[in-house]
């Protein structure tokens, strides 16, 4: 078990990270983990609460986080902090290593500033790999540290590997079933860890024999429309439910552009995102356009229940037509989620949507992308092949470098989504992407 350190010194360190907070709000750590409504997190070595408000968030009421940490003064400010604050889904553990939570119950674990702290760290990490999900994901940064000693310390104990380095976090994900990682593997962690690789390469790559990694090739995927309105009905509900964690912050991300008047959803099945975006904004008018006719019957059924049918225009077509597309005009804003993957002529569908945005719009797309290590989670075969036909952030960009784009912004989030923004104007790009 760690010591903790004396209280003077505990103090001290509290009075330098609350004025590192102030320079740089700890939000902007967490939005590179991809932190989702009903996640449980833990934070380890959470300190004086830096990171619980955030976390908390995050997390939603449907959420839980766990503050951890050795030192009795750490767990009484954040206890004091979730009093002040009213943060009922926030519980302390004081403890220097066993966290006392169940296997395998946990989304994500941060672990900041604490790991060059830490005097049997492979005794906190096999923790950590206990009580993460095997989907589970570790974050880790630590100002000690070197990002290759960073990467040597969390990888050494064969517990993890690197999955993708940011601008301010390092993630890393559990290793097989069996707790440790095959020779290849290892190999790959300390190549990526030699190359520094920024995140989009990191996450473009696969194992080749042991030698520099290679992503496998994408694979086609063409999705079964629904044979019926009953069909789409059932799809609409399960769908709806998930909402705010498929879409996030996007409707507040449109609301924050100001002065667009007028959207083309691409691909909108039932209208989910659709309303959210129209309801985000009462004076924007949204085209949805979509191939299914039954998707459409239940659209406009919501529509209608949402007293929306003024400002929201469905429309039954391809966004590979060419007449159709030129036939709906132009707008401020075209955006799709989770269709890219499906378009079996992306080119030409990238090259109608731009043409329907304005000289001074955007074009937003939020898709999967591919990840070598999708092989290692326990997903059903559906959702292993819609991972499969995703594209890379490497090969989105080749896509729009053959349409003659080469200024766009790009994000990547946990665990294998990926956001791309082309502006038809450069000081549109000014606005980040939301996630």
């Amino acid at each position: 078990m760690d010591k903790a350190q004396s209280n003077l010194d505990f103090r001290v360190m509290s009075l330098m990270f609350r004025v590192r907070d102030m320079v740089t709000p700890r939000m902007r750590i967490l939005e590179e983990v991809g932190i989702q409504p009903g996640f449980r997190v833990l934070d380890y070595g959470c300190g004086a609460g830096s990171y619980i408000p955030p976390l908390a968030e995050l997390v939603g009421e449907s959420g839980m986080v766990y503050a951890l940490d050795i030192h009795p003064l750490a767990i009484k400010m954040v206890q004091n902090l979730i009093s002040k604050r009213q943060l009922g889904n926030v519980e302390t553990i004081h403890s220097g290593c066993d966290t006392g939570l169940p296997d395998g119950s946990v989304d994500v674990v941060t672990l900041y500033d604490a790991l060059h702290d830490l005097h049997d760290p492979d005794t906190v990490l096999q923790e950590l790999h206990r009580v993460l999900r095997p989907t589970g994901v570790l974050s880790l940064n630590d100002h000690h540290l070197k990002t290759e000693e960073l990467v040597s310390a969390a990888t050494g104990s064969g517990l993890f590997q690197l999955s993708r380095k940011g601008g301010r976090t390092c993630t890393f994900v559990k290793a097989d079933s069996t707790g440790r990682l095959h020779a290849g593997e290892v190999q790959r962690c300390r190549w990526l860890a030699q190359a520094d690789l920024s995140s989009s390469d990191a996450e473009n790559v696969g194992m080749n024999n042991g030698r520099r990694p290679r992503m496998a090739e994408r694979r086609e995927h063409q999705e079964e429309m629904a044979t019926g309105v009953e069909e789409a009905r059932e799809w609409a509900e399960s769908h709806r439910k998930y909402a705010a964690m498929m879409y996030g912050k996007f409707p507040e991300y449109v609301k924050s552009l100001g002065g667009i008047t007028s959207c083309l959803e691409i691909g909108s099945g039932p209208a989910t995102l659709t309303a959210m975006v129209a309801e985000c904004n009462r004076r924007l008018h949204v085209t949805a356009l979509d191939i299914s006719p039954h998707m459409v019957a239940v659209a406009r059924e919501y529509v209608a229940e949402k007293k929306l049918h003024d400002r929201i225009h469905l429309v039954i077509g391809d966004a590979a037509d060419e007449e159709v597309m030129g036939g709906l005009g132009q707008f401020d804003l075209v955006y799709s989620f989770f269709s890219l993957h499906h378009w079996e002529d992306p080119k030409k569908v990238i090259g109608n949507l731009l043409q329907a945005t304005t000289d001074e719009g955007r074009l937003y797309l939020h898709d999967f992308r591919r990840v070598w290590w999708a092989r290692y989670v326990p997903v059903g075969g559906r959702d292993k092949r819609v991972i499969a036909a995703a594209y890379t952030p490497g090969e989105v960009r080749a896509l729009l470098g053959q349409l003659g784009v080469h200024h766009y912004e790009s994000r990547q989030a946990f665990p294998c989504f990926q956001s791309v923004v082309v502006a038809k104007e450069a000081t549109a790009m000014q606005t980040p992407v939301a996630s």
